[in-house]
């Protein structure tokens, strides 16, 4: 057992953890057909129109891409437009849509696997041990909606690995607070890539508002309790940097800002929100062409009273949706399939069960360290910002959209890491029983996770799940017949 536990506390079993995670999301984006359900043609659809663009400023959108909404508008591009030059490189070389949606869904699959080595980072500084962080990061990795999202060209992919980066930021910045010192560099960074990382995806704004907040907080205490001239510090700071240093951060600083401005701000001004409607900016029939867009006008156009329904059962529908859309797999034309009963169970229960302890151990939680109180901040702060939308557009459309497991992808890790956290307490003088524990989970969670569930869930008569003319089903077809002896309710 102790050749085990230091097995899994080893930087070997992390990488075996991060090679099989890669292996998994590459199996999955060679089988799966284009496009796959996660929006997979929205997303290489405006990388299209922006690889037509030397600018991620689009003055005037084309008529063929009026069916990815208002991109002129839409503040979630900076992802399209970065993967538009890696594209424009292979569309040079091959004209084959298949070769070029290969190369990019290689590169998201290399941006999530930096994202989860930079969160390993951030996991480790919660002292919680090498051997707790590697079974977290073996857990998520078989978690079935992972490698899906990674396989998919998808901008949550490099979502990850931004909030993965902040957050490192973030704490280097505070550990440098807590030393009574104070970094400007490291705080203009954290601005710059929260600027930045907003322009990804408007979801991320959650997230930089919790960091944000509670940075703030820190340095008002910091400087309340110890009388320091915060000034004076930001001066010493300033002056410490190498001039070329200034001139880098000033320059990325200046250029966020004003992308940050030049869609959020002029949003406000323009339309009074910061995230208009299709709509607001391309009118009515323009954005029938949308589907998401055309499908919410029609629904809110066919209901006849307001949306039923009290906060509380709502709330638990929502729940149960994320939850269940965390272990299910899905093609693009739609087409479920659902969670092997094996490993949604065995994640019922340790979910379950954690949670309880960590309520139980909760005082222990926090004095684990501070950083628990930053990760249960961005959780907390993220989640309600989900829970609003969704409960917003539920009382606007009628019905329940958007609901999906794969936004809470993003705040996974740290969720996984405080329920582990919780069982560590409690088991803490038992080494015996927490590796039996994570090898019995483990075998469990083996029953159809990870990318298992494409695998034994994809219909072989059914060709909108692999790609054409290529062995994927022939691939998938022989690995099903091997699996069905093994895997239980296959």
């Amino acid at each position: 057992m102790q050749k085990i536990v230091a097995i899994i506390s080893s930087q070997k079993f992390f990488y075996f953890v991060l090679g099989f995670f890669i292996f998994e999301a590459a199996w999955l984006a060679f089988s799966g057909q284009y496009p796959m359900a996660f929006d997979e043609s929205f997303h290489f659809g405006i990388i299209q129109v922006y690889s037509h663009h030397l600018s991620p400023f689009i003055t005037t959108q084309p008529p063929e891409s009026f069916a990815w909404g208002a991109i002129t508008r839409d503040p979630s591009y900076l992802y399209h437009f970065l993967m538009s030059f890696p594209l424009r490189f292979v569309a040079f070389f091959f004209s084959s849509q298949f070769v070029q949606v290969l190369v990019i869904r290689a590169l998201n699959i290399a941006m999530f696997a930096v994202g989860i080595v930079l969160f390993r980072r951030v996991l480790l500084k919660t002292k919680a041990s090498r051997a707790l962080v590697n079974t977290v990061l073996l857990f998520f990795v078989l978690t079935p909606v992972v490698p899906l999202v990674a396989a998919q060209v998808n901008y949550d992919n490099l979502l990850i690995l931004l909030t993965a980066w902040i957050i490192l930021v973030a704490i280097e910045f505070l550990d440098v607070l807590k030393k009574k010192k104070f970094d400007l560099k490291l705080l203009a960074t954290f601005v710059i890539l929260g600027l930045f990382s907003s322009l990804v995806k408007y979801a991320f704004l959650p997230i930089f508002l919790a960091l944000g907040l509670y940075i703030g907080v820190q340095i008002l205490q910091q400087y309340k309790s110890n009388d320091l001239s915060l000034i004076k510090h930001i001066q010493d700071s300033y002056s410490a940097m190498a001039d070329r240093t200034k001139v880098i951060l000033l320059a990325l600083l200046v250029l966020s800002t004003g992308m940050f401005l030049q869609r959020y701000g002029v949003n406000m001004v323009t339309y009074g929100t910061p995230i208009p409607e299709c709509d607001q900016v391309l009118g009515v029939q323009k954005c029938m062409n949308y589907g998401p867009w055309a499908r919410n006008y029609k629904l809110v156009m066919s209901k006849a009273a307001p949306a039923g329904g009290s906060v509380t059962s709502f709330s638990y529908s929502w729940i149960k949706d994320l939850y269940n859309g965390l272990f299910f797999t899905i093609n693009g034309d739609f087409i479920r399939g659902d969670p092997f009963i094996i490993p949604l169970v065995t994640a019922t229960v340790i979910g379950i069960f954690g949670s309880i302890l960590m309520i139980l151990y909760r005082k222990k939680l926090f004095r684990q360290s501070y950083i628990i109180t930053l990760l249960l901040a961005v959780i907390v702060v993220y989640c309600l910002a989900l829970w609003a939308q969704n409960y917003s557009d539920f009382r606007h459309i009628g019905t329940r959209v958007a609901i999906q497991g794969r936004y809470l992808v993003p705040i996974l890790l740290p969720i996984y890491l405080m329920v582990g956290l919780g069982f560590s307490y409690v088991i803490k003088n038992r080494p015996l029983v927490k590796t039996w524990m994570v090898i019995g989970a483990t075998v469990l969670l083996l029953q159809g996770g990870g990318f298992l569930t494409y695998v034994m869930r994809s219909n072989l008569d059914n060709p909108t799940w692999y790609f054409k003319n290529t062995p994927a089903r022939e691939l998938n077809q022989q690995t099903q017949k091997l699996l069905r002896h093994v895997i239980v309710g296959a």
